[in-house]
């Protein structure tokens, strides 16, 4: 999981002057007795305590509460309120009480270091719409279910599925399904999360009007790995599908499985070229296995390329907000991010239980508070921290293993990104292994791992 550490910011001695000033002490002194507990309460428990509080009080001391306010306080809650959107990123349509991280996040994180780009905000409301025509419960997913189960697959579908199966701790689950949700996005698919017991209501659905969990009718959801027939590479290998895209897509298995896990930390060959791609595509249902944040690999696919382009102008935003989009913790996980500093000291990882991961998704989140971040290098915990935070970390980099010493002590990241531990092979077919860093210019190698990759 690795170890994270916030530092907060130092104070102005002339501020602590200025404070220390006599004037007007003893009435000073009286109103901060008198709105203390009301001042507890609000850094405790943020929204929910004021509207509590709000909801008690007679109508004329709420009036007179309300009515004290400067016009700037009244700027600043305008600003607040603008932003509670992410830049347009959420959707308006939600009712806040199912989903209290939702809007509330966006008062405790900084400002984005990014400007959303108001195509990827068109990309996501489009994404939303679709997956409210094909998500569970439609007669499409109905429809889709029974091809499935046929044992075939279709000739011309309404709708295209990838399922995600988690793999690995808290950190790899959420670099990979935000990548999974990005390949949906370039690949005109709908995504679906199988969530087993100990990821129960972790996190929000994230699209409104529809769910983004797997029903549990649906068969496929265990005993894959690398070897497995439905693999696509195995396919491949014993020439049930070919490059040349011959044949009947209907005479096509009813899914592919697309094995994305780090073997000697390198993803599978066959991955990411285009002529795999256009494959992949001629599939109806992908189920897909990932502990990785295989979103960097997908810019090394021209056929991407423009779209990706146009969505993230600025490349090192792509965790930043898809993450801000799509991962909301629930709301147990969120009453433990307002009510304590430090929701664990588990030290070890346990990935089975449901209340651990709670506690860890509720520190991702308190660390991505942070004005700074000090993380160990290879922490898929720490990544989805300060990506979220927008924030570049200092790397505590691993000690060699003969000396046990590191060259230097840490290294301040090149980026807010996640680093991608295990890049993909570029042999496509004919071509020769390419340094993807000597021709993509957005590409570097990641500070805490020298054979990763990371988008700058």
């Amino acid at each position: 999981m690795g170890s994270v550490r916030a530092v907060q910011g130092e104070r102005d001695p002339s501020q602590e002057a200025e404070k220390r000033r006599p004037s007007g002490l003893g009435t000073v002194t009286v109103v901060f007795l008198l709105a203390l507990p009301l001042l507890l309460l609000f850094f405790l428990f943020g929204d929910r305590a004021v509207a509590s509080i709000a909801a008690d009080y007679p109508v004329w001391q709420r009036f007179k509460v309300q009515s004290s306010g400067n016009a700037s306080s009244s700027r600043r809650a305008e600003r607040c309120a603008h932003d509670r959107l992410l830049g347009g990123l959420l959707s308006p349509d939600f009712d806040a009480a199912t989903c209290l991280s939702r809007y509330e996040a966006s008062r405790r994180w900084k400002p984005s270091p990014f400007p959303v780009s108001p195509y990827l905000v068109r990309k996501l409301r489009q994404y939303e719409a679709n997956h409210r025509r094909c998500g569970p419960g439609t007669a499409n997913y109905r429809d889709a279910m029974a091809q499935l189960m046929s044992g075939r697959n279709a000739d011309r579908a309404e709708c295209k599925y990838v399922v995600w199966l988690p793999l690995q701790g808290l950190g790899n689950r959420m670099l990979s399904v935000v990548s999974t949700f990005l390949y949906a996005l370039l690949a005109g698919r709908v995504l679906l999360v199988h969530e087993p017991p100990e990821m129960e209501g972790l996190f929000c659905e994230p699209f409104p009007g529809t769910s983004w969990v797997l029903p549990p009718e649906f068969p496929y959801t265990d005993g894959f790995s690398a070897d497995s027939k439905e693999s696509y590479v195995n396919m491949l290998e014993n020439n049930i599908v070919r490059y040349d895209g011959s044949g009947d897509a209907g005479a096509l298995p009813a899914y592919v499985y697309f094995h994305l896990e780090q073997i000697s930390l390198r993803l599978q060959n066959h991955t990411f070229c285009e002529e795999d791609h256009r494959v992949l595509g001629r599939f109806n249902w992908m189920v897909l296995r990932s502990d990785s944040y295989f979103a960097v690999a997908l810019f090394l696919m021209p056929v991407y390329r423009g779209e990706l382009d146009r969505m993230f102008p600025a490349k090192a935003s792509v965790f930043h907000h898809l993450g801000r989009y799509l991962l909301h913790p629930g709301n147990r996980a969120w009453g433990i991010v307002v009510t304590v500093f430090q929701p664990s000291h588990d030290q070890d990882q346990h990935t089975e239980a449901l209340a651990h991961n709670e506690r860890a998704l509720a520190e991702i989140f308190l660390l991505s508070y942070s004005d700074r971040l000090v993380t160990t290098g290879f922490s898929t915990f720490g990544y989805a921290a300060h990506s979220l935070a927008g924030l570049r970390p200092w790397l505590l980099l691993l000690p060699d293993r003969a000396t046990m010493r590191a060259e230097v002590a840490c290294v301040r990241s090149a980026s807010v990104e996640p680093c991608l531990h295990s890049p993909p092979s570029l042999v496509c077919r004919a071509e020769q292994d390419l340094d993807p860093v000597a021709h993509v210019p957005f590409l570097r190698p990641c500070e805490d791992v020298y054979f990763g990759l990371k988008l700058i």
